[in-house]
């Protein structure tokens, strides 16, 4: 059954804004943010998580697959899956409880930031790439 939400909508302090057609209207709208939700249950691993907390947001994920590895302990809320319904409540009263304690999430913030900001970093990840694509047309083994 889909649910359509009027543009914008808003629940326990989140906005809805809809689909964002390009990378720049993600950044507009990050810089405004102070938490990210990625309530997905069926993504492989979301670049965007990776984004949001190299912005210092905390996420709420599901606690399933690459979207919770993504995540360390401490940056974010990590829902256990169960149900579509059960999954719908944890969201829910998550939102409330992050609404209510704005210190907290700024210290998953700093916590999601910490994390992401040495190891995935675009210049840093293109770096990598260059230095594996140069070291294989040498005819040298890689070092991973």
């Amino acid at each position: 059954r889909a649910v359509f939400l009027p543009d914008p909508y808003y629940v326990y302090g989140f906005e809805f804004v809809g689909h964002l057609p390009t990378r720049a209207d993600v950044f507009f709208e990050v810089q405004d943010c102070d938490r990210y939700a990625l309530p997905t249950l069926r993504d492989g691993p979301p670049v965007a998580i990776l984004e949001a907390m190299f912005a210092g947001l905390p996420v709420l994920c599901p606690d399933i697959g690459a979207t919770c590895e993504l995540v360390p302990d401490g940056a974010g809320f990590k829902l256990a899956v169960q149900s579509r319904e059960q999954i719908g409540r944890g969201i829910a009263n998550t939102l409330k409880r992050a609404a209510e304690n704005k210190t907290e999430l700024y210290r998953m913030g700093c916590e999601g930031r910490a994390y992401a900001r040495p190891g995935h970093d675009w210049q840093k990840i293109g770096d990598r790439i260059q230095a594996l694509y140069s070291e294989l047309l040498a005819g040298r083994s890689p070092v991973f």
